[in-house]
This record gives C-alpha cells, sequence and structure tokens, in this order.
C-alpha cells in the first residue's frame, strides 16, 4: 500500500497529467476539495474533477512541482510551485479573465488527509492575487475582484481603518494600498 505521502502527490501528479481518471481513483467518492484562494469548498469526486479541469482549461500546461513534503499521521503536506501559461478563460465568482498569454508562478501548499489509501481531504492555500497579478487581471483596484460579500467585508474594514482612533491600523491601510498601487504599476 501506498504511504500517505505517496497518496497525496498521486493527485497533484494526476492533474498534472490531466488524467481524470486517476483523480477519481485516488479520491474518495465523497472527498472534500478546499480552495482556500477561492473560497470554494466542493465535495463529491466528480465535482472536485469538474472544478480542477476547470484551471487545466484555463492553464492546460499548468503543473505542480514539488519543492518540500511532510507526513504526520494521516495527513501529508505538500509545498508545491504552480508554473504555466494562461492561455484559456479563468472562471472567477465574478466572472470570466480572459486568456492572457503570460507565464504564471505561483507557490502553493497542499494538505491532504489520506484515509484506506484514498484522499479524504485537499485543501489548497495559493496566493491568488498573486496569480491575477501575473496575468495582469490585477491593475490596483481589489474591489473588481470580489464577490459582494467580501466586497463588504473589504469596505467595513476600510471604514474602520479610516474611522479607527488607533493610527497604526490606518498606516497599515495606507501601507498596503501604496504596496499594491506600487506592485501594480509595475506589472
Amino acid at each position: 500500500m501506498a504511504t500517505v505521502i505517496e497518496t497525496a502527490k498521486a493527485a497533484t501528479i494526476a492533474y498534472n497529467e490531466k488524467n481524470w481518471d486517476k483523480v477519481k481513483a485516488v479520491f474518495v467518492e465523497k472527498g472534500v476539495y478546499d480552495e482556500k484562494s477561492t473560497g470554494r469548498r466542493i465535495q463529491g469526486v466528480n465535482q472536485i474533477i469538474e472544478a480542477w479541469q476547470g484551471w487545466g482549461k484555463a492553464i492546460p500546461d499548468s503543473k505542480a512541482t514539488f519543492v518540500a513534503e511532510y507526513a504526520s499521521g494521516d495527513t501529508a503536506v505538500l509545498e508545491v510551485v504552480w508554473r504555466g501559461v494562461h492561455t484559456g478563460p479563468l472562471q472567477m465568482p465574478t466572472g470570466t479573465i480572459q486568456p492572457s498569454n503570460k507565464r504564471i508562478e505561483i507557490p502553493a501548499c497542499h494538505v491532504v488527509k489520506v484515509e484506506g489509501g484514498k484522499v479524504q481531504s485537499f485543501t489548497h492555500y495559493f496566493d491568488m492575487l498573486a496569480l491575477l497579478t501575473q496575468i495582469g487581471a490585477f491593475k490596483g483596484e481589489l474591489s473588481a475582484l470580489l464577490t459582494p460579500e467580501l466586497e463588504d467585508l473589504t469596505q467595513n474594514y476600510r471604514r474602520a481603518s479610516r474611522n479607527s482612533s488607533a493610527p497604526g491600523l490606518r498606516r497599515l491601510d495606507e501601507d498596503a494600498g501604496a504596496k499594491c498601487q506600487r506592485r501594480s504599476q509595475s506589472a
């Protein structure tokens, strides 16, 4: 039987190969995929495959390179770097981002729970802002990319930081805004 790390890596390797039968074989039927950067939490191997196919259409040559791997009990943590070229439409909660033909290189982390030699849950952490910046979809105005719920949260934070008697919070907000603006202008 495969180790926890081998099973965890098998899911990512299957994605790299765009081999959906292998993805189906490595996950339990009611497996969970939790994509923290997009807020998507998906249950069921067929729905997971559908989500992964969406990424595969947007960045057909996307592949994860393994950087580090750790295991504790039934859980594996994989550090990866995603690379590829954005040549297809990327579906986002707020709409479709048309192909940019720009290269991406995004560090990510997978936390994978394995039971009975199959993936039970796969939690994926990656920097969505870095991805959007690299494909040219982020030009310094984050609100255009947010869902209505996140936009409300962002506006509430901005109001609180402007009205706060804590100058450190206002300064942090101003510094973050300035850094984002500089980053978008250099992209």
